[in-house]
């Protein structure tokens, strides 16, 4: 994958609205969940990132659940905090990422950011039991 196959990828998909559009940095809007698509094609790294709750307004447990999903539900998505916010983030190597990869790295920012205080899952794949 490279910036140029990122575009055309983004181009086909119907289900997105692109709002911002350069090499490098794209917003997209998915059920209206803004996910930020950026890459480093020096540095051979791409990340996926959506912006889910401020840290002042987490409800008690959430963020010791949201630890605990990734251990089993949050698969390659991971929940963090920047800037005072909470956000669901993948990352991965750019040139090693497939179309698939990536269609799929996109499905996951956004059921993760959209499941945050409910199952924190980033698709109907868990491993092991999880915690009670």
């Amino acid at each position: 994958m490279n910036n140029h196959k990122i575009e055309a990828v983004l181009a086909k998909l119907n289900n997105i609205q692109l709002v911002d559009n350069h090499p490098g940095y794209w917003v997209i809007l998915l059920d209206n969940y803004q996910l930020h698509i950026i890459t480093d094609e020096k540095s051979n790294r791409m990340r996926i990132i959506s912006p889910i709750i401020d840290v002042k307004d987490l409800k008690e447990n959430q963020l010791t659940e949201a630890m605990q999903a990734h251990f089993h539900k949050a698969l390659d998505i991971k929940y963090a905090i920047y800037d005072e916010r909470v956000w669901s983030v993948y990352t991965h190597y750019l040139e090693e990422l497939t179309k698939k990869m990536f269609i799929d790295a996109i499905s996951q920012v956004y059921l993760g950011a959209s499941n945050f205080g409910e199952s924190y899952s980033s698709s109907n794949l868990f491993f092991g039991a999880g915690d009670n």
